[in-house]
């Protein structure tokens, strides 16, 4: 320990061994002083706002709310019965407002007023008879069929022929994009948005144009020909082998545009 005569001033240091023997020295010069028995002090048990965060002994009855840091503590209060029961000036704004939507809730709960069985069944039974779906209505619709016009006729002709005069037919992708793009001697659009077609609708056609030249070619001497756009009807086999032809041409024209571009 070191001793100090004022703040800064000094600086004994007294070992432990010299404070023993000092100590062993000290005698009472006071006889009047009187050491009267030590009294436990009674144990009372902590405030609601601090068992909350400090307690680890609650008591044993669900009722009561109270906690104790030591077992002795709650032994005692057991002993004595003396229990704290939670009401609502004992509750924290939290618990008030816990208690007053409850409240809230089951008024309103209550005072709703219940439907009967006999309404509830009548309305189900309307309910019924107003809902009635005709048979088939969740399959597939057919499209209607859409007449192309005569300038779409003519544009996608012209194309056709010309792939057939030079050998290398046009894709019916790049005449779907063709056609949205296409424009007049005057600037203006050559079609409008209701006559552009789809590759499938433009594969379509292409397809019906071969068939007639089949036809024609088979009737007379092969010849290289106009194809004449007619409003007849085609035999679905041809159609789907001349389809099938189609696409597998198209696959091999954008595998050898894909090629040359790699190689160039």
């Amino acid at each position: 320990m070191r001793v100090y005569k004022a703040y800064g001033i000094g600086g004994e240091l007294v070992k432990a061994t010299d404070m023993t023997r000092i100590s062993n020295k000290l005698t009472l010069f006071d006889s009047n002083l009187t050491f009267g028995d030590s009294k436990i002090p009674e144990t009372k048990p902590a405030s609601i706002k601090t068992l909350r965060y400090n307690a680890s002994f609650p008591c044993f009855d669900p009722n009561c709310i109270l906690e104790f840091k030591k077992e002795d503590q709650l032994l005692k209060h057991l002993s004595v019965g003396k229990h704290v029961v939670d009401d609502e000036k004992q509750d924290s704004i939290i618990d008030t407002s816990k208690r007053l939507w409850s409240a809230k809730c089951q008024d309103i709960r209550f005072n709703q007023p219940l439907l009967s069985s006999v309404g509830f069944e009548e309305s189900q039974d309307q309910t019924k008879t107003n809902i009635k779906e005709q048979h088939g209505y969740a399959l597939k619709k057919r499209k209607k069929a859409v007449r192309f016009s005569p300038k779409v006729k003519d544009y996608l002709a012209v194309l056709f022929n010309a792939g057939e005069l030079s050998g290398k037919k046009t894709s019916p992708y790049t005449v779907s994009n063709q056609m949205r793009n296409e424009i007049d001697s005057q600037g203006n659009r050559l079609f409008s948005p209701s006559e552009w077609l789809s590759h499938q609708q433009i594969r379509s056609f292409f397809g019906n144009l071969c068939i007639k030249k089949q036809k024609v070619e088979k009737s007379k001497n092969p010849s290289v020909e106009v194809v004449k756009i007619e409003n007849d009807q085609e035999d679905d086999e041809d159609l789907q082998n001349v389809l099938s032809h189609l696409i597998a041409n198209e696959h091999n024209n954008v595998l050898s545009e894909i090629v040359t571009g790699l190689t160039n």
